[in-house]
C-alpha cells in the first residue's frame, strides 16, 4: 500500500478566503469598541479562525474525497509549489491568530473597566443613601412628630394601596412606590427652622410659606437617586402629598387628574395622622372626629373614593392596629434596595 501523500488544497482561492477572514477579524475589532458583550465577539473570532484552518489545508491520499472540484488556480498561486501555498496559509493563520489574541486583550481590558465603573457607581449609590439616611435622622431631631409619624404614613398607606389593588381600582397603586414615598415625603423638614417646627402657638403668615416648602424641599432631594423604573416617580409622589384633590394645594396646585393615585394616597394617610397626633400646638383629636373631619373633606381635599378605602379599613380595625403597632418603617437594607439599579454598562 503506497504511502499517503500530503497535499494542500483549498476550495475557493485560499487569498480571496484570507482576506475575507481578515475583514470578518478586522469587523470584530471594531465591534469591540461598540459592544459590551466580550464572549461572544471572542468566540466568533476564534469560530473563524478555526473553520478557516480546516477548510483551507485538507489531508488526501493523492484524489479530491467527496466535495466540489477546486477551482482552476491562475496567476502566481497555480505558480508556488504546494509546500509553499501551504506555508502562506499558516502564516495567515498565524497572523490571524495574532488578531483574535489582541481581540482577547480588548477584551478583557474593556471588561476590567466597566468592572471598575460599577464598583464606582455602586459606592456612589451606598453613600448617597447614607446621606439619605442621615437627613432622615436629622428632621426626627429637629421634629419628633415626624419621627412617629412618617412610619405610621407609611403603614396606612401601604394597606391601603393594597386594599385599592384588591378592588380592582381602574388606576392601580405601585405598593412598592407608595411605602418609600410615604416614609420619605417629609423629609424635606431638614431645611425649616427647627423653632417654626416646633412652635407651640398659632405660625404666622411667613411661617406658614415656610413650612409650605418642604414639599419642595422633599421634591428635591429625592431627585437625586437613580431609582429602577418602578420607582421612578419618587420624588414627585412624595412631594405631592399636599396636593388638593379639587386643587389649590402645594407645591403645583394640581387638580386631581394630574396628581399620582400614589400621592392621594398618602395625602389620606397624612391627614389621619395629622389629625389624631399630638402636635406642638394642640392635642390630636379622637379618632372618631378624625374621620368625621376626613369625610368633610372628601371631594375637596382629599379624594372620595380613597377616603371610602381608608373608613373600610378602619372599621376592619386595620388602621387601629397599624397606629399602634404593625410593620416597622422601611429598614436600612429595604432602604438601600432604592439604589440598586442596573444602569447601562459604558461601552467605550
Amino acid at each position: 500500500m503506497p504511502p499517503t501523500r500530503q497535499t494542500v488544497q483549498t476550495c475557493v482561492h485560499p487569498a480571496a478566503k484570507l482576506a475575507a477572514a481578515a475583514a470578518i477579524l478586522s469587523l470584530l475589532l471594531l465591534w469591540l469598541n461598540y459592544s459590551p458583550s466580550m464572549s461572544g465577539m471572542v468566540a466568533s473570532a476564534a469560530a473563524v479562525v478555526g473553520i478557516l484552518s480546516l477548510a483551507c489545508i485538507r489531508s488526501t491520499n493523492g484524489t479530491r474525497r467527496n466535495g466540489p472540484a477546486p477551482l482552476a488556480q491562475s496567476g502566481i498561486e497555480s505558480a508556488m509549489p504546494s509546500e509553499a501555498r501551504a506555508a502562506a496559509l499558516e502564516a495567515q493563520i498565524v497572523l490571524l491568530n495574532g488578531q483574535l489574541k489582541e481581540l482577547e486583550k480588548k477584551a478583557s481590558a474593556l471588561e476590567e473597566r466597566n468592572a471598575a465603573l460599577q464598583r464606582a457607581d455602586e459606592q456612589r449609590h451606598t453613600q448617597y443613601l447614607s446621606n439619605i439616611t442621615s437627613l432622615v435622622r436629622a428632621v426626627e431631631a429637629k421634629d419628633h412628630y415626624t419621627a412617629g409619624h412618617s412610619d405610621r404614613v407609611s403603614r396606612y398607606s401601604v394597606a391601603i394601596a393594597q386594599r385599592l389593588n384588591e378592588l380592582a381600582h381602574s388606576h392601580k397603586a405601585n405598593v412598592k412606590l407608595v411605602k418609600y414615598a410615604a416614609y420619605l415625603h417629609d423629609i424635606g423638614k431638614i431645611h425649616i427652622r427647627e423653632v417654626v417646627l416646633n412652635k407651640a402657638g398659632e405660625l404666622t403668615s411667613d411661617e406658614y410659606s415656610e413650612v409650605k416648602m418642604h414639599a419642595s424641599y422633599t421634591q428635591y432631594i429625592l431627585s437625586g437617586l437613580q431609582l429602577p423604573e418602578d420607582l421612578a416617580g419618587l420624588a414627585l409622589v412624595a412631594s405631592f402629598h399636599h396636593e388638593r384633590y379639587e386643587g389649590g394645594g402645594y407645591p403645583s396646585g394640581l387638580p386631581a387628574e394630574y396628581i399620582p393615585i400614589e400621592s392621594r394616597i398618602i395625602t389620606v394617610a397624612d391627614t389621619y395622622d395629622a389629625l389624631t397626633s399630638n402636635r406642638p400646638h394642640r392635642l390630636g383629636m379622637p379618632q372618631a372626629r378624625a374621620l368625621t373631619v376626613m369625610n368633610e373633606n372628601a371631594g375637596t381635599q382629599l379624594d372620595p373614593e380613597i377616603v371610602a378605602v381608608f373608613m373600610r379599613l378602619y372599621r376592619e380595625g386595620a388602621i387601629t392596629r397599624l397606629q399602634y403597632g404593625g410593620e416597622l418603617q422601611p429598614s436600612t437594607a429595604e432602604l438601600l434596595e432604592l439604589t440598586q439599579v442596573t444602569t447601562p454598562t459604558p461601552t467605550t
